[in-house]
């Protein structure tokens, strides 16, 4: 009985095999889709004549077909739309327009089509074919910097030069360095110097960019200047005033406990006896002296950039001081063992000195703002 119902469920399974066969013969693709879809991780659908035939995904697959297949997969290769899978596609309208989004260049560019073909279609004609790139406008980091070259370089100090091309970098660039200089607006310009927190650089910044849209304009790079519509708090100055001679005394006595006999010790009497800036007492020589008339002149300025002597500050920087017999004195005694064209003070760097003076200044619970 074994035997006879084993012979049975065979004869089932070869009807069912046969009719399952037949069906997957005879099956007809006019609903299926344009684009060959994947039906499972081992095969793949596409359209050849009116059946669904088996195309292998992997070359051992491949290498299991017969010799006389092979030439038969491979036109059904050669028939299937080309894919790329770096791109995505989205619905843009209830008709079921497409948009396909891929990166060439480094740059996303779009396309649209009916269906995915018409659009990989237009993709490789896209690649075929680039557009040309629209030139960008001239940006602000580059009128900036031609700004800076053309208008600014050998006509003000180095420092100052310096400073501007720092604030430059660390505060204006970030914010609209990339944008188009016809484009940037007052709200950019006030929002951009309203986000610094300290007052001196927020007004130094304004300084730079105000400068450069009015130069802007002048050249006819724009026809409407941005600054003109910006509102700031801009930095002040504090008026300290002269030092008090109980200040004055505080600072005699300060430096001789401190630093007795030293160079730093003069330097800090000469300032407070002469008014001179730093830079100035800095770069004195011995010809500048002339005690036979008790005047010093100033002509120059030491340069804490080039560490060298240099111009004054301003035009009205050069000028004759008298000196009392205090300053005299001291100034006798520095110039002893110097000769004509000799620093009486031989201070490298103008930052040691000015870190020094505040050092002390500090240590007095006095304000300090570089001069004496």
């Amino acid at each position: 009985m074994d035997e006879a119902l084993f012979s049975v469920l065979e004869q089932i399974s070869g009807i069912l095999s046969g009719y399952v066969a037949g069906i997957r013969a005879s099956a007809h693709i006019s609903d299926a889709p344009t684009i060959p879809h994947q039906t499972s991780s081992s095969e793949q659908r596409s359209r050849k004549g009116n059946v669904i035939q088996f195309v292998p995904r992997s070359k051992r697959q491949y290498n299991q077909v017969l010799e006389s297949d092979k030439a038969e997969i491979k036109e059904v290769f050669e028939d299937m739309p080309c894919q790329f899978s770096d791109g995505s596609f989205r619905v843009t309208s209830k008709k079921g327009r497409l948009q396909y989004r891929f990166q060439f260049q480094k740059e996303q560019v779009s396309v649209y089509g009916d269906t995915k073909q018409e659009c990989w279609d237009k993709r490789l004609e896209y690649m075929k074919n680039p557009p040309e790139k629209r030139k960008r406008g001239l940006t602000y980091s580059q009128w900036a910097q031609k700004w800076l070259e053309s208008y600014k370089r050998g006509l003000v100090e180095s420092a100052y030069f310096k400073s501007m091309i720092s604030h430059l970098k660390n505060h204006i660039f970030p914010t609209i360095g990339e944008k188009d200089i016809k484009k940037i607006t007052s709200l950019d310009l006030q929002d951009l110097l309203q986000k610094i927190p300290s007052d001196n650089v927020r007004t130094k910044c304004a300084t730079i960019v105000g400068e450069s849209f009015r130069t802007a304009k002048v050249c006819g790079l724009i026809n409407v200047n941005p600054y003109e519509g910006v509102k700031i708090k801009r930095y002040q100055q504090p008026e300290l005033g002269a030092m008090t001679h109980a200040q004055q005394k505080q600072l005699l006595e300060y430096i001789d406990e401190k630093m007795p006999g030293t160079s730093m010790n003069d330097f800090i009497r000469a300032l407070l006896f002469s008014g001179m800036r730093q830079s100035e007492l800095n770069a004195l020589r011995v010809e500048n002296i002339d005690f036979e008339n008790m005047l010093i002149t100033i002509d120059s300025a030491w340069k804490r950039d080039t560490h060298n002597i240099g111009k004054t500050k301003t035009k009205r920087g050069k000028r004759k001081l008298p000196m009392a017999q205090p300053l005299a004195d001291l100034l006798k005694r520095r110039c002893a063992d110097k000769a004509q064209g000799d620093r009486l003070f031989g201070f490298d760097t103008q930052e040691y000195t000015y870190r020094q003076i505040a050092d002390i200044f500090r240590a007095l619970g006095m304000p300090f703002t570089g001069h004496i």
